[in-house]
């Protein structure tokens, strides 16, 4: 049998059990991990898990015992959350690829992520004995409540590895319990109104800039409050990148090594030029924050800001657009890297 501490070798279909032991009620019990490869939106070369809680301090070793535990609920999501418009879709082309989906609401009106990725330290990744090998099994390929995401970005978790446990125990007291704000009865009628409000908007205000852009006329971008913005974090990737930076980031570190686990954790991601230019300034602009930098990345980061300056020139924020970028621009052109 293949080394099942080395993470290369974790399978699809593999179920690993992680003993809880953080001081918590849970202590004993395990948090059970199934390895997913084969996922329609995912990347091939990333694994993705869902997760189960024991209901004893047994380490499950059938099927039957496995699937006794119940699956983590990551994060709630209320319908709108489904919409996923691709080029110049209008509404009612978008809801029907929603409701091949046949998604079923729970009592709340609530769909439920349970699909996660796990951010292991490259150093770890050849020693994960304290993951409990269970074996390979077939485990469904949709469970009740699930929300299927679109791609591997449209609402996926990031845990990282020392966080696994904490994590997801949240997430289970949270939604498997209850106990979140969400299920209230004001925060229910609270959700209920922003999915309304969202798919009126998706319905109206949406579709009319579809209708703008097909026409090829000129358009103002969309209010930063929906994502986009002229200033560099009034899209909701750039906040999205801020984070990852914040995984991935540590003073023991080379800046070669922090730019290629970031460059990996999103490579998929940024294969186009307006995602590829955001993650690429905002990555800048944090390194600059800490007061690092180096002079590949200096450039790419100038070649990104002169791209995404084009991208914007049809708008007619791209005034504002090019003074916020300048900003960044004249930090990094006085910043001298050392050689």
């Amino acid at each position: 049998m293949e080394d099942k501490t080395k993470f290369k070798n974790w399978k699809d279909g593999d179920v690993f059990a992680l003993k809880i032991d953080n001081g918590s009620k849970y202590d004993g019990r395990y948090i059970l991990l199934e390895v997913h490869t084969k996922v329609e939106w995912g990347n091939a070369k990333t694994k993705y898990f869902r997760s189960r809680l024991t209901k004893d301090t047994k380490v499950p070793k059938t099927i039957d015992e496995i699937e006794n535990a119940a699956y983590v609920k990551v994060f709630f999501e209320i319908f709108s959350s489904t919409f996923h418009r691709e080029g110049f879709e209008s509404f009612d082309e978008m809801l029907k690829k929603v409701e091949l989906k046949n998604y079923e609401l729970d009592e709340y009106g609530y769909l439920y992520t349970y699909y996660f990725e796990i951010y292991f330290k490259r150093a770890n990744k050849n020693n994960l004995g304290y993951f409990i090998y269970l074996g390979n099994f077939d485990y469904p390929k949709r469970l009740r409540h699930e929300r299927i995401p679109c791609h591997p970005y449209h609402g996926i978790a990031t845990i990282k590895e020392a966080e696994i446990c904490e994590y997801l125990l949240e997430s289970y007291e949270k939604n498997n319990l209850r106990n979140d704000y969400a299920y209230t009865e004001e925060g229910v009628k609270k959700n209920r109104e922003k999915n309304l409000d969202e798919i009126s908007f998706q319905k109206n205000e949406f579709n009319d800039l579809i209708m703008k852009l097909k026409n090829n006329e000129i358009i103002e971008p969309i209010l930063p409050e929906y994502g986009w913005g002229p200033k560099l974090y009034d899209i909701d990737l750039a906040y999205e990148y801020k984070e990852y930076f914040k995984q991935v980031y540590s003073e023991e570190k080379t800046m070669d090594t922090m730019c290629k686990e970031l460059s990996d954790i999103v490579e998929e991601e940024t294969k186009y030029n307006d995602e590829r230019t955001i993650f690429w300034m905002v990555i800048t602009d944090n390194f600059l924050k800490k007061g690092i930098m180096k002079q590949e990345l200096k450039d790419l980061a100038l070649k990104c800001i002169r791209l995404n300056l084009k991208l914007w020139k049809p708008h007619q924020d791209y005034k504002e657009r090019e003074k916020e970028l300048n900003k960044l621009k004249k930090r990094l052109e006085e910043y001298e890297c050392k050689k």
